[in-house]
């Protein structure tokens, strides 16, 4: 069928050539000489090889193939009757299936399984845009809300980012006691170290799963968000002032860490900015806090590197500061550092 729409194709492309040269040649009043006829097939024969060579992806034909065979299957799964052989086709193949598909026959079931592939394949910039385009065809269901708040907060490495959060508000608007989205609300907070948040996320799902292991792992998750806002107080209003010496010029970026005094490897908290100039007051907020919050007391360092071009990461910053303890100082813990 290919080849034959291809032959049309080239019937009337080779039929508008003949007849547009034919009359530009009238309008030269000059007649078409047979021996240019050759022009024809050489032009064509020419537009081919380049195709083929240049144009003509190696992998063209193998997906044409993957569609014509897996289409149908896609289509009892836009159609929301998803058919059991769907299990035993590879997750690329489908996913570039339902991409075409998709394209011929919009669905907001289509999209949100597109999404949920995309998930799979760790794409959550992908998956965000077909969970927004299941959004736009079924804006009134939860689970492409839910599904959008997942692929947003899976791009922010976990973070729970605004557009997540309202997301997630909306769902539990229209149903309360949805396990799914309080589940989520609270694992993304957890990260985010907004634990006051986590912790009424906890004890909603608790009101209702209080039994069981479930009970239990909720108990356990709400131990922990206890003990970690516990921890988190006394780190509330971390602050460094960052100086730097002659010759160090702002404008760069500057990575700010937190530790315990010897510790190497990944630090427990970490700040990136721009640095616009110095000194330069840089807060530590619950997000920037890598590790569990240590517990009060816990002795602490601070330490800063500096790359002097805008958006370079932390292996080219070559200024360095000097470890200098965290110290409580009008009720907060601050420390002083030098770029040398």
């Amino acid at each position: 069928m290919m080849w034959l729409w291809g032959g049309l194709w080239l019937l009337v492309l080779m039929s508008l050539f003949a007849f547009l040269w034919q009359r530009t040649l009238r309008r030269a009043e000059t007649k078409l000489a047979l021996s240019h006829l050759w022009l024809f097939p050489a032009m064509i024969l020419v537009a081919t090889t380049s195709y083929l060579t240049l144009g003509y992806h190696p992998e063209t034909q193998t997906w044409l193939n993957e569609y014509a065979n897996n289409r149908d299957l896609v289509r009892t799964m836009i159609d929301g009757k998803p058919d059991p052989a769907l299990r035993e086709v590879p997750v690329p193949v489908l996913t570039r299936t339902l991409q075409r598909e998709l394209a011929i026959q919009p669905s907001a079931e289509g999209w949100y399984t597109l999404a949920l592939l995309y998930g799979e394949m760790q794409a959550p910039a992908v998956a965000i845009t077909a969970a927004r385009s299941a959004m736009r065809l079924a804006p009134d269901e939860q689970s492409p809300k839910l599904l959008l708040a997942r692929s947003l907060i899976a791009q922010a490495d976990g973070q729970l980012v605004p557009e997540a959060q309202t997301l997630i508000d909306e769902v539990i608007v229209q149903a309360p006691t949805h396990d799914g989205a309080w589940m989520m609300l609270a694992t993304a907070a957890m990260t985010s170290g907004d634990y006051d948040l986590a912790l009424r996320a906890f004890e909603d799902l608790l009101s209702r799963h209080n039994d069981g292991e479930a009970g239990a792992a909720l108990t356990k998750a709400k131990e922990d968000a206890l003990e970690r806002q516990k921890n988190q107080s006394w780190l509330a209003n971390v602050t460094i002032e960052v100086t730097a010496a002659d010759g160090i010029e702002a404008g760069g970026t500057l990575f700010v860490f937190l530790r315990k005094p010897g510790d190497t490897g990944q630090p427990m908290a970490a700040v990136r900015l721009l640095a616009d100039g110095f000194p330069l007051q840089v807060k530590v907020a619950a997000a920037n806090w890598l590790q569990q919050p240590p517990e009060p007391g816990t002795p602490l360092v601070a330490g800063a590197r500096y790359a002097m071009a805008p958006g370079q990461g932390v292996d080219q910053a070559g200024v360095v500061a000097p470890n200098q303890p965290l110290t409580m100082n009008q009720g907060r813990l601050s420390a002083t550092l030098e770029l040398r």
